[in-house]
């Protein structure tokens, strides 16, 4: 008999994944200013990354699609920002290249919704945190079919990418036409349209470790509408609101920032934040120091990595049983699952070891959890939802020994 404990569905859990599509109040584009970009979006079919010198909202954290070497990375979510910027659209600032920003975007303004409308923009494969597979413009639908304008697309006879055009039947939120996806559909706010309020902006990146030092598992996350960083203490006891103290505030300007996970990298004996900064992709680590103390409860960063901008799911996890930190990731691209394993000590570049692939197909995983140890045997194990809703353990073996790091699969739950 399996070890593993079979988790039930939560109600609650569902009721908040369908009232996230659902059951937002939409504010759609003014019609003209729809037709307008589904017009400039359509205009730009068939060129390349390196159109007008690059697509890009030309604000914050977003990076043009083109540099002196060509193609500089995946570029749908800078095309859409691209037409958006051409139109009177307000909190650009907020996008990334990254098409999981779009629908956080809709979330915090309250403009996400599950029927499409001209001008808005439809996010594939969002995995609940801080990725997605794809963006793209709607430029027309007549309420049996949609069509849609994307940029990097058309990679088998165009290396680089192509803006490209497709319509389908299957519109739908949950539908995936292409072998991907649709999370949501989101219109842009105007600034003219004084009826859109922004939404409850929430709390994103979610993290969990023992920051101040006295064994009890604590929370980080940062708030949506500031990017300010917070604290939340840890009770040790599960006692409903009371479960977490009062938060502190010890960082600001987080929103840039995403895979975010807590371990001990250093070998200080305190817990440590990593953290990617969006628009570069370089890894950052952020020594923890051992107390709560605001603003300066985390020391000065320090550049440990660079071209993770192409991974998701970073979480912190002991594979190899040496009591070191040891980092997993999936590789955007391939799919593939890597294992970094930790040195003990912030060396820069060298403080994680060379990386070690322990899987494949990880793509088909909509989210990554290291919950510890969950069979009892002394080992760290991984915990992971498909796109299907289906939860599964992959109990470590101790040792990083490529693809056999992780023993068999175990499902153990449903409809997550």
């Amino acid at each position: 008999m399996s070890k593993f404990i079979h988790l039930k569905k939560s109600a609650l859990a569902a009721l908040v994944a369908t009232a996230a599509v659902t059951g937002l109040s939409a504010a759609p584009a003014q019609a003209d200013a729809g037709s307008s970009m589904a017009s400039l979006a359509r205009g730009e079919v068939g060129n390349g990354p390196c159109a007008h010198g690059g697509y890009w909202t030309h604000i914050n954290s977003q990076g043009s699609s083109c540099n002196s070497s060509g193609v500089s990375h995946a570029w749908c979510a800078d095309f859409v920002g691209w037409v958006w910027s051409h139109y009177d659209v307000a909190r650009l600032g907020t996008l990334t290249d990254g098409a999981a920003s779009f629908y956080k975007y809709g979330k915090v303004n309250g403009t996400l919704h599950s029927t499409p409308k001209v001008g808005d923009a439809v996010v594939y494969d969002y995995n609940g945190v801080d990725w997605a597979a794809h963006v793209a413009l709607v430029t027309g639908f007549d309420g049996t079919n949609v069509t849609m304008v994307g940029g990097n697309e058309g990679h088998r006879t165009h290396p680089d990418g192509i803006v490209q055009t497709e319509s389908t039947s299957r519109w739908q939120v949950g539908q995936a036409p292409w072998g991907q996806t649709i999370s949501g559909y989101i219109s842009p706010v105007l600034n003219s349209d004084s009826s859109v309020t922004p939404a409850d902006a929430g709390m994103t990146h979610l993290a969990g470790g023992d920051l101040d030092g006295n064994r009890t598992q604590d929370v980080l996350s940062t708030e949506t509408s500031t990017g300010d960083l917070y604290f939340y203490p840890g009770s040790g006891a599960v006692n409903g609101s009371g479960t977490l103290g009062s938060r502190v505030k010890i960082g600001s300007g987080w929103n840039s920032m995403t895979n975010v996970t807590v371990g001990d990298y250093t070998g200080d004996g305190k817990a440590d934040v990593l953290a990617t900064e969006s628009a570069a992709g370089d890894l950052y680590l952020y020594p923890g120091s051992g107390s709560v103390k605001g603003m300066s409860t985390l020391g000065d960063r320090v550049k440990i990595g660079s071209g993770w901008s192409g991974m998701h799911d970073v979480a912190r996890i002991d594979v190899n049983k040496d009591g070191k930190a040891d980092a997993v990731a999936v590789e955007t691209g391939t799919g593939n699952l890597y294992a970094y394993p930790g040195t003990g000590s912030l060396n820069g570049m060298n403080t994680l070891g060379e990386r070690v692939q322990i899987g494949s197909g990880w793509n088909a995983m909509s989210q990554i959890v290291t919950p510890g140890d969950l069979n009892s045997d002394g080992t760290d194990d991984l915990v992971a939802r498909d796109e299907s809703g289906n939860l599964y353990a992959y109990p470590g073996t101790g040792s990083l020994n490529g693809m056999n790091t992780l023993g068999d699969r175990v499902q153990i739950g449903t409809g997550w």
